[in-house]
């Protein structure tokens, strides 16, 4: 892998590594770009931007960083995703996210600037990097320790749309095989595709503790739960293909 990443560096200027298909959020980082410019950066969460779209959006940030753009008024429109820019990450991420910048370069610690989308574009996995790690407090990215608590394994993944994603209740869920999981809010037969998108079921359970019944399901049941006018949720309700 240092072969690799060395090559790259040498022929692209940097490397993107991308790290997924645990508990916690996708996040992709640049290795070779601190060279330059003293820092990393990493863009952690945002499921939305696919990972080689993620990846070019790094390569687009650091061309620009290195032609001379300060990172103050470094703003990039990019693609149909919206407008980015970078904001400062508490070094206490570094040691959790950078591990492979911080093998290359040998180091304990490393600079890190975060890709940060527009506010209404934000996520419920996109971590508020500039304040020091807290688990207690970024219940999304706990999982960066460990300490995996449920039976089912830390990689299993979920069917979501971009509403839950960013923060509305989930009102329906389903369990369609042993570890297969949908979970919507709003009606899922009306998702349109592109609003669609896999993520970790850790994700969700960590932002909102109340789906853990759906741990519990058959295959093939689901549950459901309807909101008052104050947008309470009122309790879960026993749903059943028929």
């Amino acid at each position: 892998m240092k072969d690799r990443i060395r090559s790259n560096i040498e022929k692209f200027g940097r490397h993107v590594y991308c790290v997924a298909g645990g508990e916690s959020p996708r996040f992709l980082y640049s290795i070779g770009l601190s060279v330059k410019t003293g820092f990393e950066i990493v863009l952690a969460g945002q499921v939305q931007i696919p990972s080689d779209a993620g990846a070019a959006l790094i390569n687009t940030m650091a061309k620009s960083l290195e032609s001379g753009k300060s990172v103050k008024k470094l703003s990039v429109e990019f693609r149909k995703f919206g407008r980015f820019t970078l904001g400062p990450v508490h070094p206490s991420w570094s040691g959790r996210m950078a591990l492979g910048a911080l093998d290359y370069y040998d180091r304990s610690e490393i600079k890190l600037m975060q890709v940060l989308p527009e506010p209404d574009r934000a996520t419920i996995d996109i971590p508020p990097m500039m304040e020091p790690f807290n688990p207690d407090k970024h219940k999304v990215w706990q999982w960066l320790d460990g300490n995996w608590p449920y039976s089912i394994p830390a990689d299993t993944s979920v069917i979501t749309n971009l509403d839950a994603l960013q923060g509305y209740a989930i009102s329906e869920l389903v369990r369609w095989e042993e570890g297969e999981w949908e979970m919507f809010s709003g009606p899922g037969p009306e998702v349109p595709d592109d609003e669609l998108f896999r993520v970790p079921l850790a994700t969700l359970l960590a932002f909102d503790k109340s789906l853990e019944a759906a741990l519990e399901l058959e295959v093939s049941t689901g549950l459901f739960r309807e909101f008052d006018d104050q947008g309470k949720e009122g309790p879960w309700q026993a749903w059943k293909r028929s």
